[in-house]
């Protein structure tokens, strides 16, 4: 069975192009709905990098609705009447549908510069902007012009510091997707796909593939 995530990457862009993004509703963006703008990015997409378990859990959106009101709030969070909960300190007190256009501004602005292949290494420091350094990076490897791969399809910094052999915690992620680039000689997206299968081997045969835990093909994986 053929790789399908070069075809994952296209749907996604069909269905969240950014034309459409520069126009979702407020209801349009957190999880909670299958064809949201967040469930897309975490689970739809999941084979094109995992971001879910990342610090902040849906936090990490920088707004979200809470399921369970009984669930405890990230630290620096509020919610609103209809358990739209955001953080305040980034996005202000005013109300959901504020702060969710400030976020909207923050993920535009990332698309924009992942088209035009400019990547601000700050992004990787801390969630300086109230959006999680994963979900920024992944909304970046999603966007980019993949006719010349700058970042790659993996968010974790640990992983790739300790797949790379790299001590240096200093480093940047544009820094350590370089070194990863060039070592592995990585030009085109299916070589990205290739590097991410060495750093996160299949655990049952080298051509399992895996969605969300389910076994849901088979592929030929390069030698390792």
């Amino acid at each position: 069975m053929p790789d399908n995530r070069k075809s994952l990457l296209d749907n996604f862009l069909k269905n969240w192009p950014k034309e459409k993004v520069s126009i979702m509703s407020l209801d349009s963006y957190p999880l909670g709905q299958d064809k949201s703008f967040c469930a897309w990015v975490e689970y739809k997409t999941e084979e094109l990098g995992n971001i879910s378990g990342s610090p902040g859990g849906a936090g990490k959106f920088g707004l979200y609705k809470q399921k369970n009101i009984k669930d405890n709030l990230p630290k620096g969070f509020i919610k609103d009447i209809n358990n739209y909960a955001w953080n305040k300190k980034r996005f202000g007190a005013v109300s959901a549908k504020d702060a969710f256009s400030k976020i909207q501004k923050i993920i535009l602005h990332i698309i924009d510069n992942a088209e035009k292949w400019i990547f601000d290494d700050s992004d990787d420091k801390e969630n300086v902007d109230g959006l999680w350094p994963m979900f920024k990076w992944k909304l970046a490897f999603l966007y980019q012009n993949s006719n010349n791969i700058k970042i790659l399809p993996i968010f974790s910094k640990p992983k790739l510091l300790k797949f790379l052999g790299v001590n240096q915690k200093d480093k940047g992620m544009l820094e350590l997707y370089s070194m990863a680039i060039e070592k592995y000689n990585i030009k085109t997206l299916e070589d990205a796909f290739a590097f991410v299968d060495k750093v996160f081997p299949p655990t049952l045969t080298d051509s399992t593939i895996y969605n969300c835990g389910k076994i849901t093909g088979q592929r030929n994986l390069p030698p390792r």
